[in-house]
């Protein structure tokens, strides 16, 4: 359910927020954007391909007892054609009541991408449209459906709360768009003008390998208040990292993926006749990796609106980036990307995106350890990273580190600061989250949430953030500035019982005071010379600790 509340008065009655409206949606939530007063929420539903089609095709069912091969072939031809019929009914029935967008067209589908679109990324493959089948899982183009709903957040008059208790909350209106796809799930992407949904899949390229593929579907998005529309699908090779990994920018789609390490079947050489043996022996073929993993990026072009092509198609491609490694984060900024690989050392590499057609890689900055993730600062002229130490030899990690990248000069990257945490065990949900990392511009502030599992010997357990403070310039060490502990007993983080329910770590700054939030409470301080603690809250007191009673360490 999606439901829109007012925040223009915070009632303190105790009573909850006033519901402006709201909406019943199918499906799994995947992600939402807000750009400008418009909302847009992707959802994706499994198709139940099994159930109603392949089921009817396993050779163990009655039906098929006795039979032959070919007689098996005929009988199940007809099983499959009843249940396709069946099946194509109750998918369109379900669509029409998925793509109901409040315009009085709820009968037509045309916000529905057709599913042959898919077809034509396989036109230029080796055996043509034949190869679909292998280049997507077992639900072929119909694995899922997913679909982007936009609704203007404005166009609802703010309610009062005597006017909330009186009648209910009228159904959001929605425009909405979707599209069957390959994978199950999907990461998504968002640009002001576009939601790209991405996939994971695979091709074949001969019966003993297979080589990872990427799908991609476009949506165009209005600020007009018309609805999505399904604008293109693509593909490139390899896996991508996260969110991070995607970019729009002046009508082309930059994507940075890494190509897995490949493993096969390796043909064996014929053993030749000898004076013992007079005959030829071919020996079987031998496990084995069959390629390294290495990573590139990918230039895709979107199609104009209104073009009679809906491929997404490939125009430049730098390759090569990281041989043996794999990508551990990315960062796309205009016509700039940077790129971290990771195995045993940090390459950075920084990309020229310039010339769509020619993208290109112009300086490749080895390090220790790896960076994963990746914020611009100043202008763009700094990354400001955080990630991990790692012996240079072994690869194993030591700490956590935090990084200052200038990369003013796209062809001379380099350090400027880095500071380390040195113990084994300690970490930030930040790397994995962004929404954890909040950098200050104007103080130079950097608030990050911390975990340490600590040492019995050497350090304290700790769970909670770290304010550092960070000079863009340069010019200054990093350096730690306070900690705040989310945990009132240290020890508490290694015997300690506490509710299953855990908060991410958020941190929200208003007028110099930081509110820091995390697990199972939240703690407010001043963020001026003084750091003093404004107030504590557990959100556990009071509950009964013999109720739903878990480790601390999740």
């Amino acid at each position: 359910r999606v439901s829109l509340y007012d925040t223009s008065v915070i009632r303190n009655d105790g009573k909850p927020l006033s519901l402006i409206t709201s909406r019943k949606m199918g499906g799994g939530y995947r992600s939402a954007r807000m750009i400008g007063n418009t909302a847009h929420i992707v959802v994706q539903s499994g198709v139940e391909w099994h159930r109603h089609i392949t089921r009817y095709l396993d050779r163990w069912q009655v039906v098929y007892d006795g039979l032959n091969k070919t007689e098996y072939l005929e009988v199940a031809a007809e099983q499959a054609k009843l249940a396709a019929d069946k099946f194509a009914t109750r998918l369109i029935k379900e669509l029409k009541l998925l793509a109901d967008n409040d315009d009085g067209m709820t009968d037509d589908c045309s916000g529905v991408t057709k599913i042959a679109l898919f077809a034509s990324l396989n036109d230029n493959a080796e055996g043509g449209n034949d190869a679909l089948p292998d280049t997507l899982s077992s639900g072929g183009a119909l694995n899922s459906y997913l679909q982007v709903s936009s609704f203007d957040m404005n166009m609802y008059p703010q309610w009062n709360a005597a006017d909330a208790e009186k009648s209910a909350a009228p159904v959001m209106a929605m425009k909405t768009a979707g599209s069957f796809f390959p994978t199950s799930h999907s990461d998504i992407y968002a640009s002001k003008d576009f939601i790209v949904a991405s996939g994971r899949g695979y091709a074949r390229r001969d019966s003993r390998s297979w080589e990872d593929n990427t799908y991609l579907l476009t949506f165009g998005l209005s600020s007009d208040g018309s609805a999505p529309s399904g604008r293109a699908i693509g593909r490139v090779p390899g896996y991508l990292l996260n969110q991070f990994s995607v970019d729009e920018f002046d009508g082309y789609l930059r994507v940075a993926t890494t190509s897995q390490a490949q493993w096969g079947c390796i043909d064996q050489p014929m053993i030749e006749p000898t004076d013992d043996v007079d005959v030829l022996i071919e020996r079987p073929c031998k496990w084995g990796q069959l390629k390294e993993s290495t990573s590139q990026v990918t230039v895709l072009k979107i199609p104009e609106e209104g073009e009679m092509s809906r491929e997404l198609k490939t125009v430049g491609v730098a390759d090569g980036l990281g041989e043996t490694e794999v990508i551990f984060s990315c960062r796309f900024f205009n016509d700039k990307a940077y790129v971290v690989t990771f195995r045993r050392t940090d390459p950075l590499y920084a990309l020229d995106l310039s010339d769509p057609e020619n993208p290109r890689v112009t300086d490749e900055l080895k390090i220790s350890g790896f960076s994963s993730y990746l914020h611009p600062v100043l202008g763009g002229d700094r990354l400001l990273a955080i990630g991990r130490e790692a012996n240079e030899e072994t690869g194993r990690v030591t700490g956590f580190q935090i990084t200052l990248f200038d990369v003013s000069d796209l062809n001379n990257t380099s350090v400027l600061q880095r500071y380390t945490l040195e113990d084994q065990w300690s970490s930030s949900s930040a790397e994995n989250n962004h929404l954890a990392f909040h950098y200050l511009h104007q103080s130079n502030l950097l608030l990050i949430p911390m975990s340490i599992r600590g040492t019995y010997d050497k350090r304290e357990p700790f769970d909670g953030f770290t304010v550092y403070h960070v000079n863009p310039s340069g010019k200054e060490k990093i350096e730690p500035r306070f900690s705040v502990s989310m945990v009132e007993d240290p020890s508490f983080i290694r015997y300690g019982c506490w509710h299953d329910a855990y908060m991410p770590a958020r941190t929200l700054v208003f007028r110099g005071n930081a509110t820091f939030v995390k697990g199972h409470s939240s703690v407010s301080y001043t963020l001026g010379d003084t750091q003093t603690q404004r107030w504590y809250h557990n959100f556990d007191d009071g509950r009964d600790k013999t109720i739903g009673c878990f480790s601390y360490w999740r």
